[in-house]
């Protein structure tokens, strides 16, 4: 019985906003939406302290219909630089007009594979013609 009065101290409670706070989260979104970063920068200015999460902030922004920066993703490749980091790609190359230019291989490229040989699948269009 005792477990269950017992909240996990790793979970945020579940974050209460006013009007006023909502304006809050407007404002700061304004200021700081072309950060990737923005839902962190957002929480640390809201509650230094670290009440409420960046990811509460994210969610909240989504809620009121405000676009969230998504994380850019690291594509790794043999090409890394001297310091064992990876180089990183902009994913837009992939759909770019110049597909020449791009670095990046095809996302969904299928191997094709023949079950009969060319002569045996001309053996099956001939006994199939029959």
């Amino acid at each position: 019985m005792e477990r269950e009065s017992e909240r996990d101290p790793r979970r945020k409670k579940r974050l209460s906003l006013d009007g006023e706070m909502e304006r809050k989260i407007k404002d700061l979104y304004k200021k700081f939406k072309d950060d990737q970063h923005c839902s962190r920068l957002i929480a640390e200015v809201l509650e230094p302290d670290g009440k409420v999460s960046p990811a509460q902030i994210s969610n909240k922004l989504r809620q009121l219909g405000l676009k969230v920066a998504q994380r850019k993703k690291m594509r790794y490749d043999d090409d890394h630089d001297g310091d064992g980091k990876a180089v990183e790609k902009v994913s837009n190359l992939h759909y770019s007009d110049d597909m020449e230019g791009s670095l990046l291989r095809p996302l969904h490229k299928r191997k094709t594979v023949s079950a009969f040989s060319e002569d045996q699948e001309d053996m099956i269009r001939a006994l199939y013609e029959k």
